[in-house]
């Protein structure tokens, strides 16, 4: 199939687009809630929910909340990529904040990991910022971003294309997990020479056997 006989529908046309919790004066806060925000979102694609952060907050807030398969888009920041990601575990009742839009997708039109990965290419980076306002900072309404025309492939080559994202991010994950392990185990090393003299000891005794 050619790129050029890629439909491409505007996403407002493909989803549920809802902008995050924003605290107002008066409102009295009632329910302990776990809340995303833009600092979880990675530059890779990636929803992080290591460190989701815990806040009190009314109960009118429950409609900014999320659920695996949504994406979520920082919609305002310092000047430079805008950053996207699928929302694939999260706690429930999760809320996002105001400088988060949350894009629930409709079944059967277009998949998270295939919207994402299209919001990350210059292309789509550069629509977006040329409808978002502001040079040192960026910002995008929850209006600008439902016009954004997006590419819709047949849904066999969007499985396909979800299912090379899934990999290539595990194959991150997998490579991180293991510099981490290398690192530590240097570090390790390090601690013990610095500390107790390992090192300085061990080879001592080897040299002094190897004469």
């Amino acid at each position: 199939m050619s790129e050029s006989a890629v439909q491409r529908i505007r996403l407002g046309d493909l989803a549920d687009i809802a902008s995050g919790w924003s605290s107002k004066r008066g409102e009295q806060a009632q329910v302990i809630r776990s809340v995303l925000l833009p600092r979880d979102v990675l530059p890779i694609g990636v929803v992080s929910i290591d460190a989701l952060q815990q806040l009190s907050v009314p109960a009118a807030a429950e409609r900014c909340s999320i659920q695996p398969g949504d994406v979520v888009l920082v919609s305002r920041g310092s000047a430079g990529a805008f950053r996207a990601g699928v929302v694939y575990g999260v706690p429930p009742d999760t809320i996002v904040t105001s400088n988060l839009l949350r894009v629930r997708l409709k079944a059967n039109g277009l998949l998270g990991e295939v919207l994402v990965a299209f919001l990350l290419t210059a292309e789509a980076q550069a629509a977006l910022k040329a409808r978002s306002q502001g040079s040192a900072t960026f910002s995008i309404t929850l209006g600008q971003l439902s016009e954004l025309l997006v590419p819709v492939p047949p849904m066999p080559v969007q499985q396909t294309l979800a299912a090379l994202w899934r990999a290539t991010q595990r194959a991150y994950d997998s490579g991180i997990e293991a510099a981490r392990a290398r690192r530590e185990l240097g570090l390790g090393v390090i601690e013990r020479h610095l500390t107790t003299g390992w090192i300085t000891t061990t080879l001592a005794s080897e040299q002094h056997h190897g004469r």
